[in-house]
This record gives C-alpha cells, sequence and structure tokens, in this order.
C-alpha cells in the first residue's frame, strides 16, 4: 500500500465545534463534515504521509487491526477523492 494522496491546497478547513470540522471545496462547491478520526486523516495526507503511515497511526491510537483501520482510511479517502478534496498521486 504505497499509494499517496494530495490534498487540494483551496480547500479551505474550518471547525464548527470540539468534534465537528467542515472541508469546503471551492472549486465544485463541495462541502463535508468530518469528525475527530477524519481531521486525522485529512492532517496526515496535508503533511504528505503515505496510506501505511497514516494507517500506523491510527491503528496504534485507537488499539485496532491495520487490516481495519486500512479498510476504513481508504473508503474515506475514495469519498474525499470523489469531491476533489485530494488526489492520487
Amino acid at each position: 500500500m504505497k499509494e499517496h494522496f494530495q490534498a487540494n491546497p483551496n480547500v479551505i478547513y474550518r471547525k464548527l465545534s470540539p468534534s465537528l470540522h467542515l472541508l469546503i471545496n471551492p472549486e465544485n462547491n463541495s462541502i463535508t463534515q468530518v469528525n475527530d478520526s477524519g481531521m486525522i486523516i485529512w492532517r496526515q495526507i496535508v503533511k504528505k504521509r503515505s496510506i501505511k503511515d497514516i494507517a500506523k497511526r491510527l491503528s496504534s491510537y485507537y488499539c485496532i487491526q491495520k487490516s481495519i483501520i486500512n479498510r476504513d482510511i481508504l473508503k474515506f479517502l475514495g469519498f474525499l477523492e470523489k469531491d476533489r478534496f485530494i488526489e492520487r498521486k
């Protein structure tokens, strides 16, 4: 799993509450709500971390098997990619 994703530099981030965040893509007017786990992933993508690195961090943080974390990360990234919040490198 050596894929990397790149955050769309035009995406705007807003924190609505301690556990609720918005990502806004002004290019296509997409808005998505993101929870704390999603923000951890988003921040790692912004830092140009690999999926493997992200999975390792989340697996350790949440004490969940890497296979489950990988599946969830890929699902979330697929959603972000569809609305062009990120792109595959």
